[in-house]
């Protein structure tokens, strides 16, 4: 699922190389075997990061953004809950210097996309989210992220 706005149709190419390359990676038959870590893809144009974390409480997640790149983010295991709005429906609360993410309250509704095992999201900078919100109870997860640069 890619959730955009139509007025951003014509912003973004996700059928360029470096989308491409990202699902090559993605397509990878040991993918679920990778270690936790960072792992080039195309430079500093597309890289992956593979992670376990434990999803947690709504109240315990922080929504944020991201000025530089897209996420792609792909589950490998469990179950996850990422929350989605538009970024202009926010106010900014932490933008540490030097670093491609920003933290942000919500100002308005947002949408709940939850994520089984293979599932995978494409987020653009226009959309804050809040990722690893348990579902029902926390729970161990794994993921990669894709990160992609506009």
């Amino acid at each position: 699922m890619v959730f955009q706005n139509l007025k951003n149709h014509d912003k973004y190419d996700l059928s360029n190389e470096r989308f491409q390359a990202a699902f090559q990676f993605l397509k990878r038959e040991d993918l679920e075997q990778l270690e936790d870590g960072n792992y080039p893809i195309l430079g500093e144009e597309v890289f992956a990061m593979v992670q376990s974390f434990e999803t947690a409480l709504e109240k315990d997640r922080r929504f944020e953004a991201h000025d530089i790149y897209f996420d792609i983010q792909n589950l490998l295991e469990g179950e996850e809950r990422i929350d989605v709005l538009a970024r202009s429906s926010c106010e900014v609360t932490e933008n540490p210097e030097g670093k491609d993410i920003c933290f942000l309250e919500p100002k308005g509704a947002f949408s709940q996309m939850l994520l089984q095992a293979g599932d995978y999201l494409i987020l653009s900078p226009e959309e804050a989210h809040r990722p690893a919100v348990a579902v029902h109870n926390p729970m161990s997860c794994r993921k990669v992220v894709v990160k992609v640069k506009l």
